[in-house]
């Protein structure tokens, strides 16, 4: 089930669920336990947890330093991204944070982009997305028309035309170029 949620399109009050629907009847506990409230736990608990990767705050507080405006855009649960992102801080570099599920569409629907743009101000045209997944980031920056560069530290996506950067320094060069 698992990999056909992921290959089609599902509203995430499927996902979140059938995720531990699965996992339970693969070990054999599905009838031992409520898989909506284990589900609930595990947002609930994964709300609160973050870390910054190693560099990342750097990048953040150098880009902030620069004047930088920044936002996020993400397909992640609501509940979980504003936990993350009260735990981090986040709001001391992001002027906000804007989900999937807050819009009604996930990336690479364009939706979540032009909202993005409409709340900071900022025409999609002198906006530039950052991002690390192909089919939903690359994707959905240029169904939006904004310009794109792709995180890829292992530099697993040679094959795609775009800008990429390898790791947080190559990243704030390629962005103050």
């Amino acid at each position: 089930m698992v990999e056909i949620i992921f290959r089609k399109k599902y509203p995430k009050e499927v996902i979140v669920i059938e995720r531990f629907k699965e996992f339970f009847e693969k070990i054999g506990l599905d009838s031992k336990y409520d898989i909506k409230e284990a589900s609930n736990i595990y947002l609930e608990n994964l709300s609160h947890l973050g870390f910054f990767f190693e560099g990342a705050e750097n990048l953040l507080n150098k880009l902030k330093q620069r004047g930088q405006r920044m936002a996020a855009i993400t397909n992640g649960v609501e509940k979980v991204q504003q936990g993350r992102s009260k735990a981090l801080n986040l709001q001391n570099y992001f002027e906000f944070i804007l989900t999937s599920e807050k819009v009604g569409k996930p990336k690479p629907d364009p939706l979540i982009f032009y909202e993005a743009a409409k709340l900071s101000g900022v025409p999609i045209e002198n906006s530039v997305y950052i991002g690390d997944n192909p089919d939903s980031d690359y994707l959905g920056a240029k169904n939006a028309g904004m310009d794109f560069i792709l995180y890829d530290p292992k530099s697993i996506h040679t094959h795609l035309d775009c800008k990429k950067a390898t790791d947080y320094s190559d990243l704030l060069s390629t962005l103050i170029k």
